[in-house]
């Protein structure tokens, strides 16, 4: 559900999103708001892999609901632990790689 607020609705209706905007942004100094596209685009991600580990668990394809739930889960680790958001990365080289940019 996290996911899905966050994909559907953005940063700011995410549950972990938007009840720490109101503290961080005053304490950080920043006026300048961060492109709200990696972030939704990292959150549309895990939900994708969220659902298709669901669906694999569903199918008794055990291995491939453990595996995607693992990427899902390094993914959400690397974010919490070293604040790198590898959906934020990826939806930076996929935007650097497109024929308008």
């Amino acid at each position: 559900m996290v996911f899905a607020a966050g994909a559907i609705g953005g940063h700011r209706y995410a549950p972990t999103g938007g009840s720490t905007a109101p503290w961080c942004a005053p304490a950080s100094g920043r006026r300048e708001l961060e492109d709200p596209r990696p972030p939704r685009f990292a959150q549309a991600v895990g939900l994708g892999f969220t659902l298709l580990a669901t669906l694999a668990a569903v199918a008794s394809l055990d291995w491939l609901a453990l595996a995607l739930t693992a990427l899902a889960l390094a993914a959400a680790f690397l974010n919490a632990a070293f604040d790198y958001c590898l959906g934020c990365e990826f939806y930076l080289l996929l935007h650097r790689r497109s024929p308008a940019h």
